[in-house]
């Protein structure tokens, strides 16, 4: 089953009653890696791991951004799909060349303060956990939900699974410069959108890249 809270059960349904580029954008970024960096949930569905991913994959990492681009009709909750249901033919290909794949999340007021880091791929959760923890922030490797601990979850689709980065909204802003927006419909598309908002996005995303061995 799909989460209750998904409008459509898959990318499929969302594409066919929904308009690429009006509704929704996908960026793709294939570089032929063995790490591929995903925000399935990017633009304005949760604000800010459009350009988290981006960041976090630099110049080198595969990249896979879904971005919701509308702001009230339809809602940007009403583009989540979730991730046990998240097929993408593109993406397929990118996790099929991949040894191990990151998804960044938001998870709005929940886990207030912290991240939660699931996924299956144990050593890179535990690496990433000691960092970030070196960084100050707080953590939780058995959070109540949002575990990605599916063997559905694309993210552990790769030989040596993956890594899912739930992020509060009050860590995804500390993240950003103060005046800058969490997502720029300009900015975030293309090629562009790669610049880290401040020091500390730039310290989490060496944390998560050095976790994975970019």
């Amino acid at each position: 089953m799909y989460s209750n809270q998904d409008r459509y059960k898959d990318l499929s349904e969302l594409r066919a009653r929904l308009r690429s580029g009006k509704h929704f954008r996908i960026r793709t970024l294939d570089r032929k890696s063995k790490i591929t960096v995903v925000s399935p949930h990017g633009g304005r569905i949760e604000p800010g791991s459009s350009r988290l991913a981006r960041v976090i994959a630099g110049d080198d990492l595969n990249f896979f951004d879904f971005q919701g681009l509308t702001r009230f009709f339809p809602r940007p909750v009403d583009l989540h799909v979730t991730s046990t249901r998240f097929r993408d033919e593109i993406l397929d290909r990118l996790l099929a060349q991949s040894l191990t794949a990151v998804s960044i999340h938001g998870m709005g007021t929940e886990g207030k303060g912290q991240i939660w880091i699931g996924g299956l791929n144990q050593e890179a959760k535990s690496l990433v956990a000691a960092s970030l923890v070196g960084l100050g922030f707080a953590v939780d490797c058995d959070s109540p939900k949002y575990r990605g601990r599916s063997p559905n979850n694309f993210v552990n689709f790769p030989p040596q699974k993956g890594l899912q980065l739930e992020l509060s909204d009050d860590v995804m802003r500390s993240l950003f410069a103060p005046h800058d927006r969490l997502f720029d419909r300009r900015l975030e598309q293309g090629q562009q959108g790669s610049q880290a908002s401040n020091i500390l996005m730039s310290k989490f995303a060496h944390a998560v890249r050095l976790a994975v061995g970019a």
